[in-house]
């Protein structure tokens, strides 16, 4: 008896990536794709298109890989930093920024930055703190160039963030705050201070970020977070003794479209954490089990090294990551989070080497 083929066409691939069985398995999702390489879905849509090329910024390389972008005072200018030690802006091309800490930095391979924007009332300007949990914390502006931060910050204070009008640094299992509403000024007397988070449990801080009218700090295998008008070690709460990051700047906050969470990089995947009714009022959910086997191909032992973007109009969530035994991200996932209540979809971008990376206002 002959063997007769009959087509079934597929109109909706609308969930992205599905790889935990292969496409010929019957639990196969009718909607989803077993691959989606430079693709990506425009908001809520169930149709995955091309994804847009790039385009080099400027003529001139900075000296050296890239290991920090930032966007100083919603779109006054970009700022980088390099290996070789040097921080560059970017007026009409890349140049090396004026100021005592614009050269000597730290010049080992690997180490990554952070910034975040608050202001200074002892210079009375809006400042870009950049930190890398090596050098002692750098303060950018357009005038003084890059100069150290005074008001004696912590030395090796790293993950910098804003919270209740003051900025945050974190050094080994200590937080430190700043007084309120002034970046210079982390003396007793003038209300900074300090908090030990959990000491001798699971090492040091890996990342922090303000979310939900809370402070979340993160050790590499738990989640911690500080309420609302509360700074003491007793208010510091255990949210997780499983899941918490390998990479600060894989944290970001995804909202919009009635989506309100957090998201990062853990040791087993990629994490979410959103507001609900539980006893500590948040919980953490596995945010990309689809794609598990995708993620599963990181270098674990590099994973630092790994960072995320959040694309508010577009509701993409950007990360890069190294796999098998390279050092530098070779991958890269999507996650498109515009269906509200839904599953995230991803997808996959094949762009090598990316280092670093900024969200930058074109325009004020």
């Amino acid at each position: 008896m002959a063997t007769r083929w009959r087509e079934e066409p597929h109109y909706n691939f609308g969930d992205g990536i599905y790889q935990v069985t292969s496409n010929t398995d019957p639990k196969f999702p009718n909607t989803a794709l077993f691959q989606g390489v430079n693709i990506v879905y425009d908001k809520d849509s169930d149709d995955p298109s091309a994804m847009h090329g790039a385009t080099q910024v400027g003529t001139k390389a900075m000296g050296g890989v890239v290991s920090g972008l930032f966007d100083y005072n919603n779109g006054d200018k970009a700022i980088g930093v390099a290996e070789n030690g040097k921080i560059y802006e970017f007026g009409s091309d890349w140049e090396e920024v004026s100021g005592a800490r614009a050269t000597g930095n730290t010049t080992t391979a690997g180490v990554r930055w952070s910034g975040t924007m608050f202001f200074g009332a002892t210079t009375s300007k809006n400042l870009l703190i950049m930190t890398n949990g090596i050098d002692a914390p750098v303060r950018y502006d357009t005038t003084d160039g890059a100069e150290p931060l005074g008001g004696n910050p912590p030395a090796g204070g790293d993950f910098p963030v804003v919270w209740q009008d003051r900025l945050w640094m974190f050094d080994g299992d200590t937080a430190y705050y700043s007084a309120v509403g002034d970046a210079e000024d982390w003396s007793t007397a003038g209300g900074g201070g300090s908090v030990s988070v959990y000491r001798g449990q699971d090492g040091d801080i890996t990342g922090a970020a303000a979310f939900a009218n809370s402070l979340f700090i993160f050790k590499r295998s738990s989640l911690y977070f500080i309420g609302a008008g509360l700074i003491s070690t007793a208010a510091i709460r255990n949210i997780d003794t499983a899941v918490g990051t390998v990479s600060h700047r894989t944290i970001q906050r995804v909202a919009g479209s009635d989506t309100n969470k957090l998201v990062w990089w853990s040791e087993h995947g990629i994490e979410s954490i959103e507001p609900t009714d539980v006893s500590s009022g948040f919980t953490t959910r596995n945010a990309a089990r689809w794609i598990q086997p995708l993620l599963d191909r990181r270098n674990v032992d590099n994973m630092v090294r790994a960072w995320s973007l959040f694309n508010l109009p577009r509701m993409e969530y950007f990360s890069s990551y190294p796999v098998a035994t390279g050092t530098i991200p070779k991958e890269s996932v999507i996650g498109n989070f515009a269906r509200p209540h839904r599953r995230v979809r991803w997808t996959r971008a094949d762009k090598l080497n990316l280092t670093a990376g900024m969200t930058f206002n074109v325009s004020n």
